[in-house]
């Protein structure tokens, strides 16, 4: 984001694409260019441990912004402070912090971060933005004596990874959760945190540039982006799946002669009754020749015939096998 918004406090409103709940509210205004997107959340302060806006349909898909209130100024909150923790959950689990996640891709060297710091710009006053100043700016604005949790944060429409962009001009899924339960004193300043399960979740769609016509011309050309960014992904899914195929196919053939390579065994056989040579045998099989009983015996008695031909379709030698108890 630019300067004037990473240097930016809470401002008194943030009008736009909005949507209420019971439980919270959360309001959407973007810059004209429609590059940047602000959100506004609010919720009752004595109901909130955290919450949760997710930027997806639900928490293992969503690019998720936990916030908590941080008034201990020595974990570098005060008035008005909270905490922006954006994390990932690929299962119904506690959320992790995007930066672990981060930490893996660059070790494996799969790629450029998908999450690149300061994406998300928190504007909540705290010691490292804009210090007391800040804070008794933020104050005048919201006043604490109004028992809400206000959070003000500003990210890029579309953030680098594309899963996660916002769609202005047309709706799109949020999903949301909280719990009445505070984040640990000792880590309330700590973006890792943990944080206890959700009493209650949901979710919503809005359309993020609802409500601001000027946005018309700069939604129409996110739009051709869109488009056009659309057409080279399903190029790339059409190369990515033929490549697939293609190495499916190699690995086959490679384990037909893996499978071909392991039935060429040594082994001597007898023929006539006398020893014959030894040789590969590529296509071993058994034949059964019977069955029968000696005596009194209940037990059944199998004869086999191990056939081994040379590998041309002619029979090399053959050994007999008697199968007892069966």
């Amino acid at each position: 984001p630019p300067e004037e918004l990473r240097t930016r406090g809470l401002v008194p409103s943030v009008k736009g694409a909005y949507h209420c709940t019971p439980q919270f509210c959360v309001n959407v205004s973007l810059t004209d260019d429609g590059q940047f997107a602000t959100f506004h959340i609010e919720r009752a302060m004595d109901e909130t441990g955290w919450i949760s806006l997710g930027v997806g349909y639900a928490m293992t898909t969503a690019d998720l912004l936990i916030m908590w209130p941080n008034n201990d100024p020595s974990s570098g909150g005060g008035p008005r402070g909270a905490t922006l923790s954006r994390r990932t959950s690929h299962a119904y689990v506690e959320p992790q912090q995007v930066s672990r996640e981060e930490a893996e891709i660059k070790a494996s060297g799969k790629g450029e971060s998908l999450y690149p710091e300061g994406e998300y710009i928190l504007h909540n006053p705290s010691k490292d933005r804009g210090g007391d100043v800040a804070m008794t700016s933020a104050t005048q604005v919201f006043p604490v004596e109004g028992n809400r949790f206000i959070v003000q944060f500003t990210r890029p429409v579309r953030t680098q990874n594309r899963a996660h962009k916002l769609t202005p001009g047309k709706e799109q899924d949020f999903c949301w959760a909280y719990s009445p339960n505070p984040v640990s004193a000792d880590s309330v300043g700590d973006p890792g945190a943990h944080i206890t399960q959700h009493m209650s979740v949901g979710s919503f769609a809005m359309d993020v540039g609802a409500n601001q016509p000027q946005l018309k011309g700069a939604i129409l050309k996110l739009q051709e982006i869109d488009a056009q960014e659309a057409v080279i992904e399903k190029a790339r899914k059409k190369w990515a799946l033929e490549e697939s195929n293609r190495r499916l196919e190699e690995d086959e053939k490679e384990g037909i002669k893996d499978e071909k390579g392991a039935h060429r065994v040594t082994a001597k056989h007898k023929s006539g009754g006398s020893k014959g040579e030894t040789s590969d045998a590529s296509t071993p099989w058994l034949r059964l020749v019977g069955n029968w009983r000696r005596g009194n015996s209940t037990s059944t008695h199998q004869l086999l015939v191990s056939e081994v031909d040379d590998g041309e379709g002619e029979l090399e030698g053959r050994n007999t096998f008697e199968l007892r108890d069966c």
